[in-house]
């Protein structure tokens, strides 16, 4: 929504993260001091200067060239992407409903993709500038 008001990717996600982070400090405060010591400093600093930032860079990038539906639309395969990677690279293993629920997912973004493309001209959301 803040995206289709025309403000700034940083500014989004600056507030995104801003409200992710006053929602998570109970859970810091009361967690213990893992984050204290050096394997959780180690596990912080690779979080979230590398993984989580390098991610978003991306994702403001997108931002910026895409349209809001577009956007939304691919904020959907999101858990598509984590269950291929839980299952591929930690050996997650997922039950008959986590299967029949990602091939939910899979199924709705296809239909919903296809019905972007043979909509008319004007309304498909496309690349604004690159």
């Amino acid at each position: 929504k803040l995206a289709a008001l025309g403000h700034d990717a940083n500014y989004i996600l600056a507030a995104s993260f801003s409200l992710g982070a006053l929602l998570l400090l109970p859970f810091v405060i009361t967690g213990g001091t893992w984050f204290a010591s050096p394997s959780g400093f180690i596990a912080i600093i690779w979080l979230g200067l590398f993984v989580t930032t390098l991610a978003y860079v991306f994702f403001g990038v997108g931002l910026k060239n895409l349209m809001p539906g577009t956007i939304a639309t691919l904020n959907l395969g999101e858990p598509l992407v984590a269950t291929i990677l839980a299952v591929a690279l930690l050996g997650e293993s997922l039950s008959t409903i986590g299967w029949v629920g990602f091939l939910l997912i899979l199924v709705a973004l296809g239909l919903l993709a296809r019905a972007t493309a043979s909509g008319p001209a004007g309304s498909r959301d496309m690349v604004t500038h690159v």
